[in-house]
C-alpha cells in the first residue's frame, strides 16, 4: 500500500497558500471590459472628429491660396500667344525661318562680308577688306620683313645677299 499513496501524492497540486513574496504579485480580478470598451469608443469618435476638423481646415486654407493667387499667365493674354524671349530653339513656335533657309541665309551673309568692303568702326576707322586682298596685303608685308631681316649663317655671321 505505500506505493499507491506515493503516487497519490505526486499527481497532486501542493498547497503553497503559506508561502508569501511580497515582491512578486498577481491581479487579483478580471480585467474591467466595460472601460475597455468606452476607451475605444471614445478613441473613434475622437478619430473621426480630428479628421473632420483637419478636412475643414485643410478646405478653408486651399480657398485662401486660391483667392490670394493671381490668375494663371494663359488666362491674361486670351487670345494671343505669348512666346519666350530670343533666342528661341529652331522649329519652336514664333521662330519664322526654317533651318535650312537660316543656315543659307547665314553663309551668304557671311560670304558678302568676307567679299566686300564695309566700316567695322568708323569713327576710329577701322575697316574691313575682302579676303583676297587680306591675304595678299598680308604676304606683302611678310616678304618686305623677310628683305629688311640680315639673313644670318648657321654660326651665326651674316651673309650676302648675292651668291
Amino acid at each position: 500500500m505505500p506505493n499507491t499513496e506515493r503516487v497519490n501524492h505526486a499527481d497532486e497540486t501542493p498547497d503553497v497558500s503559506d508561502i508569501k513574496n511580497p515582491d512578486v504579485t498577481h491581479e487579483q480580478s478580471d480585467v474591467n471590459i466595460r472601460g475597455i470598451f468606452w476607451f475605444i469608443v471614445g478613441l473613434g469618435v475622437f478619430t473621426v472628429a480630428v479628421y473632420v476638423a483637419m478636412a475643414l481646415i485643410f478646405d478653408a486654407l486651399e480657398k485662401r491660396e486660391a483667392a490670394a493667387e493671381p490668375p494663371p499667365r494663359s488666362l491674361l493674354g486670351a487670345g494671343q500667344q505669348r512666346l519666350p524671349p530670343e533666342p528661341r530653339l529652331q522649329l519652336a513656335p514664333g521662330h519664322e525661318t526654317p533651318p535650312l533657309e537660316e543656315r543659307k541665309t547665314s553663309l551668304a551673309e557671311m560670304k558678302q562680308r568676307l567679299n566686300s568692303y564695309g566700316w567695322v568702326n568708323k569713327p576710329t576707322g577701322v575697316v574691313h577688306i575682302p579676303i583676297d586682298e587680306a591675304k595678299k596685303l598680308l604676304l606683302e608685308q611678310t616678304g618686305r620683313q623677310k628683305q629688311q631681316a640680315p639673313q644670318t649663317s648657321p654660326s651665326g655671321a651674316p651673309q650676302s645677299r648675292e651668291r
